[in-house]
Parts: C-alpha cells; sequence; structure tokens
C-alpha cells in the first residue's frame, strides 16, 4: 500500500507534534489509523492511544478503520469530546467521592427541569408563565442557561467554585446573543419572555443555585456540567496515562473543549487533524486559528497538508480548491487539469416556492430509483417551507411517484423522540432513582401526578425522601426507605466497609484491601482489615493513591481473594452494608467478586454516606468524606487508607442517623403514607424492569414497559410502534452483557451523549434527505442539490447586517464538500413582500466556483 509522502511523514513521525491540515476526501482517516497501527506495532499499548473526534458517527468510523488497519479490536481509546469528559467525571466521582457518579441528561431532560423550576417560581409570585408554561421551549431555555455557564467560566469561575452567575448575567445583558435568545415565535408571531430575563437579572444566583441542587438530587448533569466539570477535575496535578493523543475536527473544537484536551498533550505525541475551511461552528466557540496557535507556539507543532479531495470527481475536487482560491486570501488557485470540463455544477433560479420544489422533483426523478442524493438548505426555515410545498406536491401525485423526505426533527432525532424519552426514562429510574427529572416525566404521563405533588417531594429532602423513596423496596414493605438502617443501628448490627482496588474499572479491576467496622448504637463492636494479593497488576494511579503494591501487598500478609471474602461474609452475617461512595464503586466490584469465588453474603440492605448526605446536605459543596469529616468534626489519620477511612465513615453515619435520619422518622412515614398508593404503579414497574434487565430479555423489558404504563398502545401512531421496534434492536445488546445493570447504566447515558448517526438513519428509511448543511457534517453523496442559493441565505442575514461573512462562506464550501460528482443549486429569483414582488439574485459565493452549466 502506498502513501504519499505527507502520509507516510505523519504516519511514522514520532518525534514532533504534528498539525495535519486535510480538506475533504484527503484520505484523513486513512492516514489516522495507519499513524495508530504503527503506534502499535512500535509497543504502544491501546490505553495509551487517545483519539477524540467530534461525533459519534465519526468515532465509530475511526474505530473501524483502525481495526482494519491495525488488524485488531479495540487498537485505541476512541471518544467524543462529551464522551471522554463524561468518562473522566465519572472517574472523579468514583476516586474522590466527591458526588455520586451522573447520568447525562440532554437539553430536553435540562429544559423540563428548567420548566418545572419555572413553575415553582410562577406560584411564588415571581414568573409570569404563558399559556399555563413557560413562555420559551426546553431547548431555548436550555440554551440560555448554557450560555451563561459558560460566560461565567469565561469569567473565572471553576464548576466547583460558588457564585458567578449574577456577574455572567450582568456581563452578557445588551449583547445580540444573549437577548435574542429570549425571543420565540409562538403561532407565527415573535413573542420575549421579559419574565425570565428579569427574574434572572434578579434572582439570578439563586435561579441556578436551586438549578443546580435540581440537577445533583437527581445525580444528573447536562453537556454544560460535563466540560466544566472535566475542566476543573483536570486543573489539578495529575499522570497523564496517554502516550499519544489523536484530535480529529479540530476545527470544530471550542476553546473550552480544547482547554480540556490541552491538560492531555504533556509527555505524549500530539496530532491534530482538520481542516480550517471547514469551521462552521463559530456560534458555539469554535475558534480554529486560536488553537493552532497556541499549539504551535507551545507544543513546537509542524503542519503538514495532505493532497487534493480524493473522494469527489476530479471536477469537483478541483472546483472545491478554486472556491477556497476565490473566497480567501492566501488560499492557492489549483492547476486545471484535463478532467476540469464537466457537467458537475448546475444553478437552477426558479420563480416561486412551488417552482424550486417541482425542479428539485424532477432532478431527483430523473436520478432514478436509490440514488445517492441529499437536498440541504442553509437554515430550519427554509427547509421547512420547503417540505411544506413538497407534501402538497406529494399530495397530488400517486402513491408510487411520491418522495419521501427524511428530516432531522422528524426522522433522526430518535432519543428525543417522546416515545423514546418515556422508554429512556423508565430505564433511567430503573438505575437511579433519585433522577428527578425521569420520576416526573413518568409520574405525570401515568400516574397522574400534579405538578403541585411533584414540588413537594422535591421540597420533602429535609425529612430524607426524593423520588427514590418511592421506588424501593423498603420504603414499601416498612413504610420508611431508612427502615432497615434504624433497625441495624437499634441492634448493632451496621457493617461499614471500604475497598482499596486495583484501579477503578468495575468490570476488570480488583479488590486488595478489605477493612470494615461492626457498629450501632453502642458504637464500634468490631473491626475487619485484610490484604488481598490480586490476579490484576496495580495500576501506577491506583498506587499512587493509596500506595499499595504487589510486592507490598505480599510482604503484608496479603491473601487470596476467595479467602479473604469468605472471612468477610462470616463477620457482616446478616447485617446491612454501609459505605462511602460504596454505591458508585465499592459494591459493584464486592458483588462481582463475591460472585467470581461464589462466597455468598446475607445483607439486608446497602446504604451509601453519600446518597445520605445528598439528602439530608444539600447545603455542602461536595459529599467528600473530608467534607463530611469537616462537617462533624471527625480527623481521618490516614485518608485512603481502607480501615481508616471506613473509621472516619462510620463516625459520620453515627452522626447522620442520630442527627437526621432518627429525628425525621415520623414525618417521613407520614409523608410517604400520602403518596405512596399513587405510586405504587410506578416501584413495580421499576422492579420488573430490573428483573428482565438481569435476564437479558431485551424484548421483555420492553413488551412489559408497553404492557403496564401503556407507552405505545395509548399512541395510535405508527411511528412509534416502528420507533419501539427500533428502541428494542439498540437495547438487544443487553443479551450479550456482563453486567446487565451497568449496561442499562452507560445505554441511558449513551443515549443522551448520542450524536448524529444521519448517513445510517435515511439510508435505514429508505427516505431522501432534506436537512441543513451543519447536519450534513460527517455525510457523502453521489449528488448534492442545494435548495435556497440566493443572496437571502447565504451570506445569512445576521451575517449581513455584521458584515462578517467568513463563515457563510465555509458553510457554502461544505456543502459543496459533501458531493461527490454533482453539485446542484437552486433559488427563487423573486421574493413577495404583500402585493409587491421583488427580485432575488443567485447567492454572491457561486461566482467564486470555477465555471457552471446553467449559471444564471
Amino acid at each position: 500500500m502506498e502513501f504519499s509522502p505527507e502520509q507516510k511523514y505523519v504516519i511514522e513521525n514520532f518525534t514532533d507534534n504534528v498539525i495535519l491540515v486535510a480538506r475533504a476526501g484527503s484520505g484523513k482517516t486513512f492516514t489516522v489509523a495507519h499513524r495508530v497501527a504503527e503506534a502499535l506495532k512500535r509497543g504502544y499499548s491501546p490505553e495509551e492511544i487517545l483519539c477524540i473526534t467530534f461525533t459519534v458517527k465519526a468515532a465509530e468510523e475511526m474505530k473501524q478503520a483502525v481495526e482494519k488497519h491495525a488488524g485488531r479490536r479495540g487498537g485505541a481509546q476512541v471518544f467524543t469530546i462529551h464522551g471522554f469528559c463524561y468518562d473522566l467525571v465519572k472517574k472523579y466521582a468514583r476516586k474522590s467521592g466527591a458526588m455520586r457518579e451522573p447520568e447525562v441528561a440532554d437539553e430536553i431532560d435540562c429544559g423540563e427541569l428548567l420548566s418545572f423550576l419555572l413553575s415553582e417560581y410562577a406560584d411564588e409570585g415571581l414568573y409570569e408563565k404563558s399559556d399555563g408554561g413557560a413562555m420559551l421551549g426546553e431547548k431555548q431555555l436550555a440554551a440560555i442557561i448554557s450560555l451563561i455557564k459558560h460566560e461565567r467560566e469565561r469569567l473565572g469561575y471553576g464548576y466547583f467554585r460558588e457564585g458567578g452567575y449574577g456577574e455572567a448575567i450582568e456581563a452578557l445583558k445588551g449583547t445580540r446573543e444573549y437577548e435574542r435568545l429570549f425571543t420565540a415565535k409562538k403561532s407565527g408571531v415573535k413573542v420575549t419572555d421579559y419574565s425570565f430575563k428579569d427574574l434572572l437579572a434578579e434572582k439570578g444566583e439563586e435561579f441556578f443555585a436551586r438549578y443546580k441542587r435540581l440537577l445533583s438530587s437527581s445525580c444528573l448533569m447536562d453537556f454544560d456540567d460535563l466540560l466544566l466539570c472535566a475542566k476543573s477535575v483536570t486543573e489539578t496535578p495529575f499522570d497523564n496515562p496517554y502516550k499519544m493523543v489523536i484530535i480529529d475536527e479540530m476545527q470544530d473544537t471550542t476553546s473550552l473543549e480544547y482547554s480540556v484536551l490541552r491538560r492531555f498533550f504533556k509527555g505524549a505525541l500530539v496530532l491534530l487533524c482538520g481542516d480550517p475551511y471547514q469551521t462552521i461552528y463559530g456560534w458555539r466557540g469554535s475558534a480554529p486559528e486560536k488553537v493552532i496557535e497556541d499549539f504551535v507556539e507551545n507544543f513546537n507543532a509542524k503542519t503538514v497538508a495532505l493532497g487534493n479531495n480524493r473522494r469527489s470527481s476530479p471536477f469537483l475536487s478541483y472546483a472545491g480548491a478554486y472556491y477556497l482560491a476565490s473566497s480567501f486570501k492566501g488560499f492557492p488557485f489549483p492547476e486545471k487539469t484535463e478532467f476540469c470540463d464537466s457537467d458537475g455544477i448546475e444553478v437552477y433560479p426558479c420563480a416561486s416556492a412551488r417552482e424550486e420544489a417541482e425542479k428539485v422533483f424532477g432532478i431527483i426523478r430523473n436520478l432514478g430509483s436509490g440514488a445517492d442524493v441529499c437536498v440541504m438548505a442553509r437554515s430550519n426555515r427554509y427547509i421547512a417551507d420547503f417540505y411544506a410545498e413538497s407534501e402538497k406536491i406529494n399530495a397530488e401525485l400517486p402513491k408510487e411517484d411520491r418522495i419521501k423526505f427524511f428530516t432531522a426533527d422528524g426522522d433522526h432525532q430518535f432519543f428525543k423522540k417522546p416515545i423514546i424519552k418515556d422508554f429512556l426514562a423508565l430505564l433511567r429510574l430503573a438505575v437511579n432513582p433519585w433522577d428527578f427529572a425521569s420520576f416526573e416525566r413518568i409520574a405525570k404521563k401515568y400516574a397522574g401526578a400534579t405538578r403541585g405533588a411533584l414540588s413537594a417531594i422535591k421540597d420533602y429532602g429535609k425529612f430524607g425522601i426524593g423520588p427514590s423513596s418511592f421506588l424501593t423496596s423498603d420504603a414499601a414493605e416498612y413504610g420508611d426507605g431508612y427502615f432497615l438502617l434504624i433497625k441495624a443501628y437499634r441492634e448493632n448490627v451496621i457493617v461499614v466497609y471500604d475497598a482499596e482496588t486495583t484501579g477503578l474499572d468495575t468490570e476488570r479491576d480488583e479488590i486488595i484491601q478489605l477493612s470494615a467496622v461492626k457498629t450501632g448504637k453502642d458504637g464500634e463492636i468490631a473491626r475487619f482489615s485484610e490484604f488481598i494479593v490480586p490476579d490484576v497488576p496495580v495500576s501506577e494511579e491506583a498506587e499512587r493513591t493509596h500506595g499499595y503494591g504487589i510486592d507490598y501487598l505480599r510482604s503484608h500478609g496479603g491473601k487470596r481473594a476467595e479467602e479473604v471474602l469468605s472471612a468477610f461474609s462470616a463477620f457482616c452475617g446478616d447485617c446491612v452494608l454501609v459505605g462511602h461512595n460504596s454505591g458508585n464503586f465499592d459494591d459493584a466490584i464486592l458483588s462481582r467478586e463475591a460472585k467470581k469465588y461464589g462466597v455468598n453474603f446475607d445483607i439486608k440492605a446497602f446504604y451509601d454516606t453519600l446518597r445520605i448526605a445528598g439528602v439530608f446536605s444539600p447545603e455542602l459543596p461536595d459529599r467528600k468524606l473530608s467534607t463530611l469529616c469537616e462537617k462533624f468534626g471527625v480527623v481521618n489519620e490516614r485518608a485512603h487508607d481502607a480501615l481508616s477511612d471506613v473509621i472516619a465513615t462510620e463516625k459520620c453515619l453515627i452522626k447522620y442517623i442520630e442527627k437526621y435520619v432518627i429525628p425525621t422518622e415520623n414525618d417521613r412515614r407520614r409523608i410517604l403514607s400520602l403518596y405512596s398508593d399513587k405510586y405504587a404503579g410506578l416501584l413495580s414497574a421499576r422492579e420488573k424492569i430490573l428483573y428482565f434487565a438481569e435476564k437479558r430479555d431485551a424484548l421483555g423489558l420492553v413488551r412489559y414497559a408497553d404492557e403496564t404504563l401503556g407507552l405505545v398502545s395509548r399512541s395510535k401512531k405508527r411511528s412509534d410502534r416502528d420507533s419501539a421496534n427500533d428502541f428494542y434492536v439498540a437495547l438487544k445488546e443487553i443479551e450479550t452483557a456482563e453486567d446487565p445493570k451497568a449496561f442499562l447504566s452507560s445505554f441511558v447515558s449513551l443515549a443522551a451523549l448520542s450524536g448524529s448517526q444521519m448517513d445510517l438513519a435515511f439510508r435505514k428509511l429508505g427516505k431522501t434527505p432534506l436537512i441543513t448543511v451543519h447536519q450534513s457534517k460527517g455525510c457523502e453523496f453521489d449528488t448534492v442539490i442545494l435548495i435556497g442559493a440566493s443572496e437571502d441565505e447565504f451570506p445569512s442575514y445576521g451575517a449581513r447586517i455584521s458584515g462578517e461573512e467568513d463563515e457563510e462562506k465555509r458553510v457554502f464550501y461544505v456543502a459543496l464538500s459533501r458531493a461527490k460528482n454533482r453539485f446542484i443549486m437552486t433559488y427563487k429569483a423573486e421574493r413577495k413582500v404583500g402585493s409587491y414582488v421583488f427580485p432575488v439574485k443567485k447567492s454572491p459565493y457561486i461566482e467564486n466556483l470555477p465555471f457552471a452549466k446553467k449559471n444564471i
């Protein structure tokens, strides 16, 4: 296999950091995959190679390319940026015990929580509702919160630092990007939510504190918090586990994302790949020029450029280079070759929206059945107008002549469809009963809960009550979710334990130290502490944390795991088992290892002081053991030693039981009795979902969810039935999962993190894609039809007003670069305003193309 000199340099250079400038179709993925393969040949382990991509689709393509060219599965750690940050946050949660391991909330989940919060402010007379709810939609509410969080970060406030929201709101006031977010169209009329804007101006700090508590108590993180938390986590010194870092699509990386990834450059060979001329996400903070400047200046990076577009026809490859040279200073004009005479570019003016739609229908028909064609536009608004016209045309045609269009909102946002959000909410409650957003969604739709009742539940946290209180068998059977803990306290059969391990992977790492104390109302009764010699190596990071390597364990009486686990089982007896952050980590490893060695435990219930603190002490800045010790004046003499941590945890637990859990018992029972019947069905549903999960029965799980809650049967839409079937197909992987509950937890978070699988989706549905240029990133088509190629759309109105058109030129280039053989443009040559008709010209960017078949 032959490589170009540039490809060979990138693949074989293990001395320099490199910027790989690669235009569309120039062989970038091929080159990167071979670089990974070369690293593996040179002795790098897959765990030492980090590859970051922009979309889930790109991540899958990269994994497949590495597997193909390296000849092995799992040749590198491949993540999207949000997936990588989520992995960092989970590891931090397991290691620090500062918080519960979160699930990921997408913009719809966050919007629902924000709507709920605004309803509470409306009840307090501080927010004015519109038509019984928030004036702005869920996505728009989430966008406002996101902008404020990013401005706060820009002002120097880290994720764990208090305050800064009011300052950020004040800094954003009057800016176009902030003010426009409060305006939306309702029934065709523009409306502005002045009430929400005033609320943020007056009570911004309080609003964000309440929103943050709502997320935290639900054990959720939104996309912004993933990035912001990951940045704060990586600001403390750590040893970089990666020897090679590859960042794909670097032109789409925001400054915040880059600041997180930059922490992993030290001691690693770094490759940044992408095409600055394809950056079209300036509105979300991408700044490739700043990324490149920093990388060259501080990491001595060399720049290499790959050759022409090999994916497209020679003519369209030439046209792309010609367009860039005509549009941007400093880009050289390509040499004209014998292949340049072609009909690959066409432009068609149309008199009206109807005529433009008819023209597109004619082009698609002429291409023939099954043609690889995409219709794209600059804006969602233009797509909506075109789709309306296409539906009128289809209504006039025989069924066999109709053209079905795939739209992102209607077909692609699979995990955001209401029916799928309901399925996911049920699964999320199964693995995370503290999730208030999911509890609210299911309780309102299928248990008839009112918002007032849900607000009351949220406010009962001081009594130790939350959604989980109605979703555990203890509360249903005994009338109090803490009944078994109180009983064990009075009978002196609480066992507080901690485990030190070889690492943070709950599926592979092993216990190396197991310590515990038996306690209750009479104080400490007995102690247990043993070292274990594991079958897997102790990771360097774990050894730095607790100080125990293999040699130390062997020289200090380390025993076989089976022997220690059997002794620990005898020590526990029929106890209640408690740990700090054990629900995230220790319980899972203990359960897995006990099953592996056939050791039985007769545990009556599991509790976690991190979760107890989250309910009774929401005011604490975090839930670290050190924070709880400070709250109660407890001294932990040797942190990260299992026995010392256990003794400190035991003292904090007893304080919580005596000061919080027991004094609120009667109030808790009274409140739970008021609502227990209403939510009894949800408890039964949760237990049944977990039952089917343990059996690895995906079909039974989906059928049960429908039969019990009527998720599909209540709907008369065939599309909902089809979506339920697709959901079952996605869930089938549970049938081969080693740990079904861990799979469910991963599944619901990946659903929120999932990016565009656009090309796979419309090919599966057999429809012609009708998407925006932004949605087309990562896709390619034999023929691209760009509708709305007029001066009204390219450039956009905002770009024309501001005079900043470079990004608009790049958007046009991205549309051109999606086409492999034909690039066809249409536009409406007239615009009607009342009784007046105004002529509309083609986009000025068309003049930057070399030539066209019809250039009118």
